[in-house]
């Protein structure tokens, strides 16, 4: 790694072991540069708890990565909340923190880019490509501001570029941000659950002053879960998409503007996950009308 860098990646594991030891393990040649690894079982109950440490102690990485094991289902948010008051408390300190889903692909390469990236641009929060992601998908004022694109597009030949949210699957974190953000409250807003996430940290990123940037030349792939045989799963995972979308205009827009851009944004949702991915149209409705109603999540902890 470059410089003074020590980076401690985490990984938020539910009923994935097979994921998660690969991401650790195509990281381990990082280890000797000071990599270290924060697993979080997100109470699994599957088997994977056992699976990932009896991998760890095979692989005599004890010392490099703490597992930690949840008695229940926290959330994507809750377990990397918890992950992450582990990392900032280890010693030696960590100065980045490196956010990684168990269906990511990272190579060694990917962090020594997001590094360079981090020290050259001198941004707190470093984003890969994951599977094209630019950093202006999907964001909400796109809607109603398409002036600002000229900030966020990509640029031809250019090392990295601002943007101003990130995608969840890969993503390095200064470590001095996320103790601000710990102040706040924590990295991420736990009673989202699942889903939403980066738009809720990227919002509450910018309020505490930090920056994006997309690297251009990290580009991680990443793969569905393929968990839709688990029972409840497409359930809940329709339900937090609707009704996060609603507390997150809720929680950060002016009502005219949250007024303004719900039914678009209803509408593209339901094209794109419920018809095309097939998610429960009647799950995605519920979560909204939760959402409007300010519930907390019916899958909360949930599936079992």
């Amino acid at each position: 790694m470059s410089g003074s860098a020590r980076v401690t990646a985490i990984i938020v594991n539910w009923r994935d072991p097979d994921g998660t030891l690969r991401v650790i393990d195509s990281l381990a040649s990082l280890v000797q540069d000071g990599l270290r690894f924060v697993v979080v079982d997100n109470g699994s109950n599957d088997g994977s708890a056992a699976a990932i440490a009896a991998h760890i102690g095979d692989r005599g990485m004890e010392d490099c990565v703490t597992l930690l094991l949840s008695a229940s289902n926290t959330g994507f948010c809750g377990g990397v909340n918890r992950a992450v008051e582990v990392a900032l408390a280890a010693e030696p300190p960590a100065t980045h923190l490196w956010l990684l889903n168990p269906d990511s692909f990272p190579t060694p390469g990917t962090l020594q880019e997001m590094l360079a990236v981090a020290q050259e641009s001198g941004c707190a929060v470093v984003a890969a490509r994951v599977d094209g992601f630019t950093g202006e998908e999907g964001w909400p004022l796109a809607y109603f501001a398409p002036a600002r694109f000229w900030k966020t597009r990509p640029r031809p030949g250019a090392r990295w570029w601002p943007t101003r949210r990130h995608h969840g699957a890969c993503v390095l974190f200064e470590a001095e941000l996320v103790r601000r953000l710990q102040q706040d409250g924590g990295l991420m807003d736990e009673r989202l659950f699942m889903y939403w996430d980066e738009w809720d940290t990227a919002l509450r990123v910018a309020r505490a002053g930090g920056k994006f940037v997309v690297a251009a030349r990290a580009e991680v792939p990443h793969r569905a879960p393929g968990r839709n045989a688990i029972p409840g799963l497409r359930e809940a995972r329709a339900y937090y998409v609707g009704r996060n979308g609603v507390l997150i205009a809720r929680t950060w827009l002016p009502w005219w503007h949250a007024a303004a851009m719900f039914p678009p944004h209803l509408a593209r949702d339901i094209g794109w996950f419920c018809l095309l991915h097939r998610m429960p149209l009647r799950a995605y409705l519920r979560g909204v009308v939760d959402g409007l109603r300010g519930k907390s999540g019916i899958w909360d902890r949930h599936p079992k």
